[in-house]
Protein backbone atom coordinates (compact mmCIF):
# COMPACT_ATOMS: atom_id res chain seq x y z
CA UNK A 1 0.00 0.00 0.00
CA UNK A 2 1.35 3.45 -0.94
CA UNK A 3 2.25 6.06 1.66
CA UNK A 4 -0.48 8.34 0.31
CA UNK A 5 -3.13 5.70 0.93
CA UNK A 6 -1.84 5.10 4.45
CA UNK A 7 -2.00 8.84 5.22
CA UNK A 8 -5.59 9.01 3.96
CA UNK A 9 -6.61 6.03 6.11
CA UNK A 10 -4.95 7.47 9.22
CA UNK A 11 -6.66 10.82 8.66
CA UNK A 12 -10.00 9.06 8.19
CA UNK A 13 -9.61 7.14 11.45
CA UNK A 14 -8.96 10.39 13.33
CA UNK A 15 -12.51 11.57 12.64
CA UNK A 16 -13.89 9.03 15.14
CA UNK A 17 -11.26 9.99 17.71
CA UNK A 18 -13.17 13.15 18.68
CA UNK A 19 -15.59 11.35 20.98
CA UNK A 20 -14.14 7.87 21.46
CA UNK A 21 -10.87 9.00 23.03
CA UNK A 22 -12.29 10.96 25.96
CA UNK A 23 -15.34 8.77 26.59
CA UNK A 24 -13.66 6.75 29.39
CA UNK A 25 -12.56 9.98 31.12
CA UNK A 26 -15.98 11.66 31.26
CA UNK A 27 -16.76 10.59 34.87
CA UNK A 28 -13.32 11.82 35.95
CA UNK A 29 -13.85 15.15 34.19
CA UNK A 30 -17.15 15.51 36.04
CA UNK A 31 -15.43 14.81 39.34
CA UNK A 32 -12.67 17.36 38.66
CA UNK A 33 -15.16 20.11 37.78
CA UNK A 34 -17.76 19.08 40.38
CA UNK A 35 -17.97 22.64 41.75
CA UNK A 36 -19.31 23.83 38.38
CA UNK A 37 -23.12 24.29 38.42
CA UNK A 38 -25.00 21.73 36.26
CA UNK A 39 -21.78 19.77 35.76
CA UNK A 40 -23.72 16.64 34.65
CA UNK A 41 -24.97 18.54 31.61
CA UNK A 42 -21.64 20.16 30.84
CA UNK A 43 -19.74 16.87 30.98
CA UNK A 44 -22.06 15.42 28.35
CA UNK A 45 -21.54 18.55 26.25
CA UNK A 46 -17.80 17.84 26.28
CA UNK A 47 -18.69 14.68 24.35
CA UNK A 48 -21.41 16.08 22.04
CA UNK A 49 -20.12 19.59 21.24
CA UNK A 50 -17.73 18.40 18.50
CA UNK A 51 -20.60 16.66 16.66
CA UNK A 52 -22.70 19.83 16.79
CA UNK A 53 -19.92 21.94 15.30
CA UNK A 54 -19.20 19.34 12.64
CA UNK A 55 -22.83 19.78 11.57
CA UNK A 56 -22.60 23.57 11.60
CA UNK A 57 -19.26 23.84 9.81
CA UNK A 58 -19.71 21.14 7.14
CA UNK A 59 -21.11 23.38 4.35
CA UNK A 60 -18.49 26.09 4.97
CA UNK A 61 -15.67 23.53 4.98
CA UNK A 62 -16.96 22.11 1.69
CA UNK A 63 -16.95 25.58 0.13
CA UNK A 64 -13.39 26.21 1.34
CA UNK A 65 -12.22 22.85 -0.04
CA UNK A 66 -13.52 23.75 -3.51
CA UNK A 67 -12.28 27.34 -3.27
CA UNK A 68 -8.74 26.87 -1.91
CA UNK A 69 -8.01 23.19 -2.50
CA UNK A 70 -8.02 19.95 -0.55
CA UNK A 71 -4.43 19.89 0.70
CA UNK A 72 -4.30 23.34 2.39
CA UNK A 73 -7.66 22.83 4.13
CA UNK A 74 -6.59 19.37 5.32
CA UNK A 75 -3.25 20.68 6.60
CA UNK A 76 -4.85 23.57 8.51
CA UNK A 77 -7.54 21.25 9.88
CA UNK A 78 -4.89 18.89 11.27
CA UNK A 79 -3.10 21.75 13.05
CA UNK A 80 -6.40 22.97 14.52
CA UNK A 81 -7.25 19.38 15.44
CA UNK A 82 -4.00 18.85 17.35
CA UNK A 83 -4.12 22.18 19.17
CA UNK A 84 -7.81 22.19 20.11
CA UNK A 85 -8.05 18.46 20.79
CA UNK A 86 -5.10 18.43 23.18
CA UNK A 87 -6.25 21.59 25.00
CA UNK A 88 -7.62 19.45 27.83
CA UNK A 89 -4.02 18.81 28.86
CA UNK A 90 -3.77 22.30 30.31
CA UNK A 91 -7.16 24.09 30.31
CA UNK A 92 -8.62 24.48 33.78
CA UNK A 93 -12.19 25.71 33.27
CA UNK A 94 -15.22 23.94 31.85
CA UNK A 95 -16.12 26.91 29.64
CA UNK A 96 -12.72 27.02 27.95
CA UNK A 97 -12.77 23.24 27.53
CA UNK A 98 -16.12 23.44 25.71
CA UNK A 99 -14.75 26.20 23.45
CA UNK A 100 -11.82 23.96 22.54
CA UNK A 101 -14.23 21.11 21.73
CA UNK A 102 -16.12 23.42 19.37
CA UNK A 103 -12.89 24.12 17.47
CA UNK A 104 -12.17 20.39 17.47
CA UNK A 105 -15.52 19.72 15.79
CA UNK A 106 -14.69 22.23 13.05
CA UNK A 107 -11.31 20.54 12.57
CA UNK A 108 -12.89 17.07 12.36
CA UNK A 109 -15.28 18.37 9.70
CA UNK A 110 -12.29 19.59 7.71
CA UNK A 111 -10.37 16.32 8.04
CA UNK A 112 -13.31 14.08 7.08
CA UNK A 113 -14.48 16.26 4.19
CA UNK A 114 -10.97 16.56 2.75
CA UNK A 115 -10.07 12.88 3.05
CA UNK A 116 -13.32 11.65 1.48
CA UNK A 117 -13.03 14.25 -1.30
CA UNK A 118 -9.42 13.26 -1.99
CA UNK A 119 -10.36 9.58 -2.15
CA UNK A 120 -13.00 10.46 -4.75
CA UNK A 121 -10.39 12.56 -6.61
CA UNK A 122 -7.67 9.93 -6.64
CA UNK A 123 -9.76 6.84 -7.39
CA UNK A 124 -12.69 5.89 -9.59
CA UNK A 125 -14.84 2.87 -10.32
CA UNK A 126 -13.99 -0.37 -8.53
CA UNK A 127 -10.82 1.11 -7.03
CA UNK A 128 -12.83 3.88 -5.35
CA UNK A 129 -15.36 1.37 -4.01
CA UNK A 130 -12.55 -0.80 -2.65
CA UNK A 131 -10.75 2.08 -0.95
CA UNK A 132 -13.92 3.56 0.54
CA UNK A 133 -14.61 0.16 2.03
CA UNK A 134 -11.14 0.23 3.59
CA UNK A 135 -11.77 3.78 4.80
CA UNK A 136 -14.93 2.71 6.65
CA UNK A 137 -13.18 -0.33 8.14
CA UNK A 138 -10.22 1.76 9.27
CA UNK A 139 -12.55 4.31 10.90
CA UNK A 140 -14.32 1.58 12.84
CA UNK A 141 -11.17 -0.20 13.99
CA UNK A 142 -9.55 3.15 14.76
CA UNK A 143 -12.45 3.88 17.08
CA UNK A 144 -11.63 0.75 19.08
CA UNK A 145 -7.92 1.62 19.29
CA UNK A 146 -8.59 5.21 20.40
CA UNK A 147 -11.21 4.08 22.93
CA UNK A 148 -8.76 1.64 24.51
CA UNK A 149 -5.96 4.22 24.43
CA UNK A 150 -8.22 6.76 26.11
CA UNK A 151 -9.17 4.26 28.79
CA UNK A 152 -5.55 3.41 29.57
CA UNK A 153 -4.48 7.07 29.72
CA UNK A 154 -7.50 7.91 31.89
CA UNK A 155 -6.01 5.61 34.54
CA UNK A 156 -3.17 8.12 34.84
CA UNK A 157 -5.30 11.28 34.82
CA UNK A 158 -8.49 12.68 33.31
CA UNK A 159 -6.18 14.83 31.17
CA UNK A 160 -4.35 11.80 29.79
CA UNK A 161 -6.72 10.95 26.90
CA UNK A 162 -6.36 14.47 25.49
CA UNK A 163 -2.74 13.66 24.62
CA UNK A 164 -3.96 11.26 21.91
CA UNK A 165 -5.14 14.25 19.84
CA UNK A 166 -1.49 15.27 19.38
CA UNK A 167 -1.35 12.52 16.76
CA UNK A 168 -2.74 15.08 14.32
CA UNK A 169 0.41 17.18 14.62
CA UNK A 170 2.50 14.10 13.80
CA UNK A 171 0.35 13.38 10.74
CA UNK A 172 0.60 17.00 9.51
CA UNK A 173 4.07 16.66 7.86
CA UNK A 174 3.01 13.43 6.12
CA UNK A 175 0.19 15.36 4.44
CA UNK A 176 2.68 17.95 3.19
CA UNK A 177 4.95 15.20 1.85
CA UNK A 178 2.60 12.66 0.32
CA UNK A 179 -0.74 14.33 -0.40
CA UNK A 180 -0.90 16.11 -3.75
CA UNK A 181 -3.56 18.49 -4.98
CA UNK A 182 -5.55 16.93 -7.86
CA UNK A 183 -5.08 18.84 -11.13
CA UNK A 184 -8.78 19.48 -11.67
CA UNK A 185 -9.07 20.90 -8.14
CA UNK A 186 -6.50 23.58 -9.00
CA UNK A 187 -8.69 25.04 -11.72
CA UNK A 188 -12.20 25.04 -10.26
CA UNK A 189 -12.49 28.83 -10.57
CA UNK A 190 -12.11 28.54 -14.34
CA UNK A 191 -14.58 25.69 -14.65
CA UNK A 192 -17.50 26.78 -16.89
CA UNK A 193 -20.06 24.96 -14.73
CA UNK A 194 -18.70 26.14 -11.38
CA UNK A 195 -21.96 27.20 -9.75
CA UNK A 196 -24.36 25.57 -7.33
CA UNK A 197 -27.02 25.61 -10.03
CA UNK A 198 -25.04 23.04 -12.02
CA UNK A 199 -24.78 20.58 -9.15
CA UNK A 200 -27.36 17.73 -9.35
CA UNK A 201 -28.79 18.47 -5.90
CA UNK A 202 -32.08 16.67 -6.64
CA UNK A 203 -30.26 13.34 -6.83
CA UNK A 204 -27.95 14.18 -3.90
CA UNK A 205 -30.47 15.39 -1.29
CA UNK A 206 -32.13 11.94 -0.91
CA UNK A 207 -28.68 10.49 -0.20
CA UNK A 208 -28.12 13.14 2.46
CA UNK A 209 -31.39 12.11 4.10
CA UNK A 210 -30.36 8.46 3.86
CA UNK A 211 -27.04 9.30 5.54
CA UNK A 212 -28.80 11.05 8.42
CA UNK A 213 -31.30 8.19 8.90
CA UNK A 214 -28.51 5.62 8.78
CA UNK A 215 -26.58 7.44 11.50
CA UNK A 216 -29.69 7.80 13.67
CA UNK A 217 -30.01 4.00 13.55
CA UNK A 218 -26.28 3.34 13.95
CA UNK A 219 -25.95 5.44 17.10
CA UNK A 220 -28.66 3.44 18.83
CA UNK A 221 -25.89 0.91 19.46
CA UNK A 222 -23.09 2.92 21.13
CA UNK A 223 -25.52 5.27 22.92
CA UNK A 224 -28.27 2.88 24.08
CA UNK A 225 -26.61 -0.56 24.20
CA UNK A 226 -24.69 0.08 27.47
CA UNK A 227 -27.94 0.86 29.29
CA UNK A 228 -29.76 -2.05 27.64
CA UNK A 229 -27.11 -4.67 28.45
CA UNK A 230 -26.97 -3.42 32.02
CA UNK A 231 -30.75 -3.77 32.23
CA UNK A 232 -31.16 -7.25 30.72
CA UNK A 233 -27.92 -8.97 31.75
CA UNK A 234 -26.33 -6.75 34.41
CA UNK A 235 -23.32 -6.50 32.09
CA UNK A 236 -20.11 -4.92 33.34
CA UNK A 237 -18.35 -2.02 31.55
CA UNK A 238 -15.70 -4.37 30.07
CA UNK A 239 -18.45 -6.64 28.71
CA UNK A 240 -20.22 -3.66 27.18
CA UNK A 241 -16.97 -2.50 25.60
CA UNK A 242 -16.36 -5.97 24.16
CA UNK A 243 -19.89 -6.06 22.71
CA UNK A 244 -19.47 -2.73 20.92
CA UNK A 245 -15.98 -3.72 19.73
CA UNK A 246 -17.40 -7.03 18.45
CA UNK A 247 -20.03 -5.22 16.38
CA UNK A 248 -17.36 -2.86 15.07
CA UNK A 249 -15.23 -5.82 13.97
CA UNK A 250 -18.19 -7.33 12.10
CA UNK A 251 -18.79 -3.93 10.53
CA UNK A 252 -15.15 -3.68 9.42
CA UNK A 253 -15.34 -7.10 7.74
CA UNK A 254 -18.42 -6.05 5.76
CA UNK A 255 -16.75 -2.77 4.76
CA UNK A 256 -13.66 -4.56 3.45
CA UNK A 257 -15.88 -6.92 1.41
CA UNK A 258 -18.00 -4.06 0.05
CA UNK A 259 -16.23 -3.72 -3.32
CA UNK A 260 -16.68 -7.44 -4.07
CA UNK A 261 -20.36 -7.25 -3.14
CA UNK A 262 -20.74 -4.16 -5.32
CA UNK A 263 -19.46 -6.08 -8.36
CA UNK A 264 -22.55 -8.31 -8.19
CA UNK A 265 -25.25 -6.03 -6.81
CA UNK A 266 -26.66 -2.58 -7.54
CA UNK A 267 -26.56 0.22 -4.99
CA UNK A 268 -30.27 -0.23 -4.28
CA UNK A 269 -30.01 -3.96 -3.66
CA UNK A 270 -27.09 -3.41 -1.31
CA UNK A 271 -29.26 -0.88 0.54
CA UNK A 272 -32.07 -3.44 0.74
CA UNK A 273 -29.74 -6.13 2.12
CA UNK A 274 -28.16 -3.61 4.49
CA UNK A 275 -31.46 -2.51 6.00
CA UNK A 276 -32.74 -6.11 6.22
CA UNK A 277 -29.64 -7.06 8.21
CA UNK A 278 -30.09 -4.03 10.47
CA UNK A 279 -33.78 -4.88 10.95
CA UNK A 280 -32.97 -8.48 11.89
CA UNK A 281 -30.30 -7.26 14.29
CA UNK A 282 -32.51 -4.72 16.04
CA UNK A 283 -35.62 -6.86 16.33
CA UNK A 284 -33.53 -9.75 17.71
CA UNK A 285 -31.66 -7.43 20.06
CA UNK A 286 -34.94 -6.12 21.41
CA UNK A 287 -36.16 -9.64 22.24
CA UNK A 288 -33.14 -11.26 23.90
CA UNK A 289 -32.28 -11.34 27.59
CA UNK A 290 -28.74 -12.73 27.79
CA UNK A 291 -25.31 -11.33 26.99
CA UNK A 292 -24.24 -14.15 24.58
CA UNK A 293 -27.46 -13.71 22.62
CA UNK A 294 -26.72 -10.00 22.32
CA UNK A 295 -23.34 -10.80 20.75
CA UNK A 296 -25.08 -12.94 18.11
CA UNK A 297 -27.61 -10.23 17.23
CA UNK A 298 -24.84 -7.64 16.95
CA UNK A 299 -23.34 -9.64 14.07
CA UNK A 300 -26.34 -8.68 11.91
CA UNK A 301 -26.18 -5.03 12.98
CA UNK A 302 -22.45 -4.92 12.33
CA UNK A 303 -22.69 -6.43 8.85
CA UNK A 304 -25.49 -4.05 7.91
CA UNK A 305 -23.80 -0.91 9.18
CA UNK A 306 -20.52 -2.03 7.60
CA UNK A 307 -22.14 -1.72 4.17
CA UNK A 308 -23.82 1.59 4.99
CA UNK A 309 -20.90 4.00 5.01
CA UNK A 310 -18.99 2.90 1.88
CA UNK A 311 -22.17 2.43 -0.15
CA UNK A 312 -23.48 5.89 0.71
CA UNK A 313 -20.09 7.55 0.20
CA UNK A 314 -19.67 5.97 -3.23
CA UNK A 315 -23.19 6.96 -4.31
CA UNK A 316 -22.68 10.57 -3.22
CA UNK A 317 -19.23 10.99 -4.77
CA UNK A 318 -20.43 9.44 -8.04
CA UNK A 319 -23.06 12.16 -8.32
CA UNK A 320 -20.72 14.98 -7.28
CA UNK A 321 -19.12 16.87 -10.20
CA UNK A 322 -15.38 17.41 -9.84
CA UNK A 323 -15.68 21.18 -9.46
CA UNK A 324 -18.15 20.85 -6.56
CA UNK A 325 -16.94 17.69 -4.86
CA UNK A 326 -15.90 19.51 -1.69
CA UNK A 327 -19.29 21.17 -1.25
CA UNK A 328 -21.16 17.93 -1.85
CA UNK A 329 -18.98 15.93 0.56
CA UNK A 330 -19.17 18.76 3.10
CA UNK A 331 -22.95 18.44 3.01
CA UNK A 332 -22.63 14.69 3.49
CA UNK A 333 -20.40 15.25 6.54
CA UNK A 334 -23.04 17.57 8.01
CA UNK A 335 -25.84 15.03 7.50
CA UNK A 336 -23.87 12.12 8.95
CA UNK A 337 -23.17 13.95 12.18
CA UNK A 338 -26.65 15.49 12.26
CA UNK A 339 -27.96 11.93 12.42
CA UNK A 340 -25.51 11.17 15.21
CA UNK A 341 -26.60 14.27 17.12
CA UNK A 342 -30.33 13.58 16.66
CA UNK A 343 -30.24 9.86 17.48
CA UNK A 344 -30.55 10.09 21.29
CA UNK A 345 -33.03 12.97 21.02
CA UNK A 346 -35.35 10.95 18.77
CA UNK A 347 -34.94 7.72 20.74
CA UNK A 348 -35.53 9.14 24.22
CA UNK A 349 -39.32 9.77 23.91
CA UNK A 350 -39.78 6.16 22.78
CA UNK A 351 -37.57 4.90 25.60
CA UNK A 352 -39.52 6.95 28.15
CA UNK A 353 -42.76 5.27 27.08
CA UNK A 354 -41.78 1.73 26.02
CA UNK A 355 -38.14 1.25 26.99
CA UNK A 356 -35.24 0.20 24.78
CA UNK A 357 -36.19 -3.43 24.09
CA UNK A 358 -39.44 -5.01 22.93
CA UNK A 359 -41.34 -4.65 19.67
CA UNK A 360 -42.45 -1.10 20.53
CA UNK A 361 -39.22 -0.08 22.25
CA UNK A 362 -36.43 1.92 20.63
CA UNK A 363 -34.85 -1.12 18.99
CA UNK A 364 -38.20 -2.46 17.82
CA UNK A 365 -39.18 0.85 16.19
CA UNK A 366 -35.72 1.02 14.59
CA UNK A 367 -36.24 -2.50 13.20
CA UNK A 368 -39.61 -1.53 11.72
CA UNK A 369 -38.11 1.56 10.07
CA UNK A 370 -35.19 -0.46 8.68
CA UNK A 371 -37.56 -3.12 7.36
CA UNK A 372 -39.73 -0.53 5.59
CA UNK A 373 -36.63 0.99 3.98
CA UNK A 374 -35.37 -2.46 2.96
CA UNK A 375 -38.65 -3.35 1.25
CA UNK A 376 -38.75 0.05 -0.45
CA UNK A 377 -35.24 -0.27 -1.88
CA UNK A 378 -35.86 -3.88 -2.92
CA UNK A 379 -39.00 -2.91 -4.87
CA UNK A 380 -37.19 0.07 -6.38
CA UNK A 381 -34.31 -2.14 -7.53
CA UNK A 382 -36.67 -4.49 -9.37
CA UNK A 383 -38.57 -1.60 -10.96
CA UNK A 384 -35.35 0.05 -12.15
CA UNK A 385 -34.03 -3.28 -13.44
CA UNK A 386 -37.04 -3.56 -15.76
CA UNK A 387 -36.73 -0.01 -17.15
Amino acid sequence: MSLRKIVLLICSSMTVMAGATISPALPLIGEYFKSTPDIETYVRLVFTTPALFIVLSGPLIGFLVDKFGRKPVLAISLILYGISGSAGLYLDSMFSLLISRAFLGTAVSGVLTCTTTLIADYFSGTEREKFMGKQSAFMGLGGIVFLVAGGVLALISWRGPFAVYLLALAVFPTVLLWITEPEHAKNTEQHPDNSSGNIPWKSIYPLYLLAAVGMVLFNLIPVQLPFYLKEIANSTPPQIGIAIAWMTLCSAIASVLYSKIRQSLSFERILAIMFFLIAIGFISLGMINTYPAALVTLIFCGLGFGLFMPNNNVMVTQRAPEFARGRVVGGLTTCLFLGQFLSPLLAQPIININGIGGILGAYGVAAILACVLAVGFLISSFVNAKT
